[in-house]
């Protein structure tokens, strides 16, 4: 019973694992389709079609994206902190931002610290 239940526990830690790397690799997909293919693009791919945001009041995030220009703006980020819920249904990322006039011109414009909050949706994506 001792065992039972001890394989039972690693298989949730496991099971969780599996979903807190796959959360990171979203939000680490997410920075990388903007740096590669633009805000406007990235932020429409991610989110989804319920998403909020603070610009600086809470908006409907598609609708934002749909009609926001890049103007050739570079944003970048990374995640430094995830954690998920047990259940795998909801999730968080943090870490820094930075904004660039574009690619070619790198140094930062604006800069802060994003907070992500990510849920499964039903198709399990």
């Amino acid at each position: 019973m001792v065992t039972a239940l001890f394989f039972s526990i690693a298989a949730a830690f496991g099971a969780e694992e599996v979903a807190l790397r796959s959360l990171v690799e979203t939000e680490k997909n997410f920075a990388a389709t903007s740096v590669e293919r633009g805000i406007r693009e990235s932020f429409l791919q991610f989110f989804a079609d319920d998403s909020i945001i603070f610009a600086p009041e809470p908006k409907n995030g598609k609708r934002f994206y749909t009609d926001y220009q890049d103007k050739g703006r570079k944003l970048s980020w990374r995640p430094i902190f995830a954690t998920i819920a047990r259940s795998g249904e909801l999730g968080v990322t943090t870490g820094p931002w930075e904004l660039a006039k574009s690619k070619a011109e790198p140094a930062p414009i604006a800069f802060g610290d994003f907070l992500s909050i990510w849920r499964k949706q039903s198709d399990g994506s």
